[in-house]
């Protein structure tokens, strides 16, 4: 992999590195919405399990769909075959 594609793939994990920081803060005020919607209060094991599952609903959403789209991948494995494999690879963490 050349230097350039070595650069191009640390800033976009920092990138991703930053998103998935700011997940856990945004979930925090997942459950209160809810509880506004649903009209009641969640438990705390119920409030414990919702964080759990949004937190990975999240980094899917935001950041494995985009690492494992084939387009993105296409695009990437034409700038660098090796860039594709090490994206492919971060990309498990986050399904």
């Amino acid at each position: 992999m050349s230097r350039r594609a070595k650069k191009g793939i640390s800033g976009y994990a920092a990138i991703g590195a930053l998103i998935d920081g700011g997940i856990p803060h945004q979930v925090e005020f997942d459950p209160q919405a809810l509880q506004r919607a649903a009209g009641r209060n969640f438990s705390e094991p119920e409030q414990k399990q919702f964080r759990v599952v949004q937190s990975q609903a999240q980094r899917w959403t935001y950041i494995g769909s985009a690492m494992t789209h084939p387009k993105f991948s296409q695009t990437v494995g034409e700038i660098s075959p090796g860039a594709q494999t090490q994206i492919e690879e971060m990309s498990v963490a986050f399904s």
